[in-house]
Formats: structure tokens, C-alpha cells, sequence
């Protein structure tokens, strides 16, 4: 019996390159892409955040 085994290579979104065998690896990247863009839009909301406590104090 022959097996194929496809692998593979995924860059998610932090830039970081993961390789495994369909379809584990695409659910992790996908896991993956999905935290980077959280921790992104949480860092941003922070950095405004920041800068309108800054303005405020400012006024």
C-alpha cells in the first residue's frame, strides 16, 4: 500500500514559516494567523488608547 504525504510550508501572519502534512498544518496556521491579528488589533486599541490618555492630560 502506498501512502502520499503531502508537506508543505505556511507563513502566517507574524512572518513565522511552519511546515507539516495537510490538513493538521492548515488549521494551525490558520490558529496562528488568527492570534497575530488579535494580538495586532489589541496592540493598536492599546497604542490609541495611550495617545488619547496623552491628549487628554495634555488639554
Amino acid at each position: 500500500m502506498v501512502m502520499k504525504i503531502t508537506i508543505f510550508f505556511c507563513i502566517s501572519a507574524t512572518g513565522q514559516i511552519y511546515a507539516g502534512i495537510l490538513p493538521i498544518t492548515l488549521r494551525l496556521c490558520e490558529k496562528l494567523d488568527s492570534f497575530g491579528t488579535n494580538k495586532k488589533k489589541i496592540q493598536d486599541e492599546l497604542q490609541w488608547k495611550r495617545t488619547d490618555i496623552i491628549a487628554q492630560m495634555l488639554v
